[in-house]
């Protein structure tokens, strides 16, 4: 072979175990921990009342007249998030409860199979209307903290894989 090359031999005994137990470390492992803590995180914005980016959601109207807290009512949303392990490169993390996407992103709701949407009001009666319009108020994604959160679960993987190397 032409050009420059470098080879590296390790000899020490402690070497080779640190660098087959950092090769052979169970990336699934990792992505649990970081579907758990992304988890965690959506919880917290739910308590917060917040998006990824720290932005407040728009208080609904059945939490301003019950005092309650905004996408709360039942906790089904908040209580659905949860993440999956996909394969040992990929990790899931949202939740399955169908109206999620509107609350995460906003947009307009109409009716399907009639010419108007009727639902009760918090505080009693009825409203009948064509459309309503969700605001956004985002609860799965990477903000900030995420972002420097989860290289330092990575490195600590790592670490736990060549400690425990070190000790076998």
């Amino acid at each position: 072979m032409t050009g420059l090359n470098l080879t590296l031999t390790l000899e020490d005994a402690g070497a080779k175990a640190v660098l087959d137990a950092v090769i052979h470390a169970d990336p699934e492992v990792v992505l649990d921990e970081i579907g758990g803590y992304l988890d965690s995180q959506a919880q917290r914005r739910f308590q917060l009342e917040q998006g990824p980016d720290g932005e407040a959601w728009e208080p609904s109207a059945r939490a301003l007249l019950d005092g309650g807290k905004t996408l709360q009512n039942k906790r089904i949303l908040a209580d659905s998030i949860t993440h999956n392990v996909i394969n040992s490169r990929a990790v899931e993390h949202g939740t399955n409860v169908i109206y999620a996407a509107i609350h995460q992103e906003g947009g307009v709701i109409r009716a399907k199979n009639a010419p108007y949407l009727r639902f009760a009001l918090p505080g009693g009666g009825y409203a009948t209307v064509e459309s309503v319009t969700m605001p956004a108020r985002p609860f799965v994604g990477l903000g900030e903290e995420e972002e420097e959160d989860i290289p330092l679960i990575v490195v600590d993987w790592w670490q736990e894989a060549i400690d425990a190397a070190g000790a076998g």
